[in-house]
C-alpha cells in the first residue's frame, strides 16, 4: 500500500517520526510520498526521502503560503533537482480565505500555479494539484484550474484531496490526471457517493493528507500514514470488492505516476 499525500515533514511529526513509520509499515504501507508545500518543507521532505528507503519527496508552494513568503522559482527549481524528488507540487488555487471578489489575490495564485507547471514540464515531472474554493463558489477555482491545464497542455498528476463532484473529475480524468482520495470520503456527510461508486479504480490513489483529515473510525487523532488503510477498506465497500483489490490497483497506479 501507499499513502501517496503525506505530510511527514511538518512539525507534528517531529518527536516519533521513527514510531510512525513502523506503524506505517506494520500496516502494509510500503511507500509515503512526502508533500512540500513551500521552500522549508520541501527541502526537509528531501533530506527524509534520503535518510528513509521508503519515502520519497515533492517540490512544490502552496497557494497559501503566499501568507508567509514571496513565490520564487528559482529555488524550487534547485529543489527539484535533488534525488528522489518525484513530483512537482502541492500547488493550485485556495480561495477558502480571500475575498471572492479580490480578484488581484486570484491572479496571482494563478501566476505561481502556471509557473510550477512550467517547472514540471521542465523536468518532465507530474503535478500534484492542490484546490480549494471558497463556501459561495464551489466550482469557480476546479473550473479555472482545468481551464490552465488545457491552455498548459498538462496531462500527468495527481489532484489530491478532491472535493469537487463525479462531472468535475471525470473532466480531469479525460485530461489524464489521477485523482486522490483521502479520509473525507469517509466522513458522514459526504456529499460525493456517486463518484466513488462511477470512479474506476485505474484513475484513483489513496492518501492520508496527514496530519489532517483522519478517517471517521479515527476522527479527532492526529492523522498517519498508517491510517491510508481504512480509506481503502471504505473504498473496497462502496465498490463491493475486496480491499486487496483496491491496494493493488491504487498501488500499481501510484507508482507508475511517481515512477517509483
Amino acid at each position: 500500500m501507499i499513502d501517496s499525500h503525506a505530510h511527514l515533514n511538518f512539525p507534528n511529526f517531529q518527536k516519533d517520526l521513527t514510531e510512525v513509520l513502523e506503524r506505517a509499515k506494520q500496516n502494509g504501507v510500503d511507500f509515503i510520498i512526502n508533500i512540500g508545500a513551500d521552500y522549508k518543507s520541501s527541502q526537509i521532505a528531501i533530506n527524509m526521502a534520503q535518510d528513509y528507503e521508503g519515502l520519497f519527496a515533492t517540490v512544490g508552494f502552496h497557494p497559501e503560503s503566499l501568507n508567509e513568503e514571496k513565490f520564487n522559482s528559482r529555488l524550487l527549481e534547485d529543489l527539484i533537482g535533488q534525488p528522489k524528488v518525484v513530483a512537482v507540487g502541492e500547488c493550485g488555487l485556495d480561495y477558502f480565505r480571500i475575498k471572492p471578489n479580490d480578484f488581484a489575490a486570484q491572479k496571482l495564485q494563478q501566476e505561481i500555479f502556471i509557473a510550477q507547471i512550467e517547472l514540471a514540464k521542465k523536468f518532465n515531472l507530474p503535478l500534484v494539484l492542490h484546490c480549494r474554493a471558497n463556501q459561495k463558489e464551489q466550482n469557480s477555482p476546479y473550473e479555472q484550474m482545468l481551464q490552465i491545464l488545457k491552455k498548459e497542455n498538462v496531462k500527468r498528476g495527481v489532484f489530491h484531496c478532491f472535493s469537487g463532484d463525479w462531472r468535475l473529475a471525470k473532466e480531469f480524468i479525460e485530461l489524464g490526471f489521477c485523482i486522490g482520495l483521502t479520509g473525507i470520503i469517509t466522513f458522514p456527510n459526504y456529499r460525493h457517493v456517486d463518484l466513488l461508486k462511477n470512479i474506476p479504480l485505474d484513475n484513483v490513489l489513496i492518501e492520508t493528507d496527514c496530519p489532517f483529515l483522519a478517517p471517521q473510525s479515527v476522527r479527532g487523532q492526529r492523522n498517519e500514514p498508517a491510517f491510508v488503510k481504512h480509506i481503502a477498506e471504505h473504498l473496497a465497500n462502496i465498490k463491493n470488492i475486496n480491499m486487496e483489490e483496491v491496494d493493488r490497483i491504487t498501488t500499481q497506479n501510484t507508482k507508475k505516476l511517481f515512477n517509483i
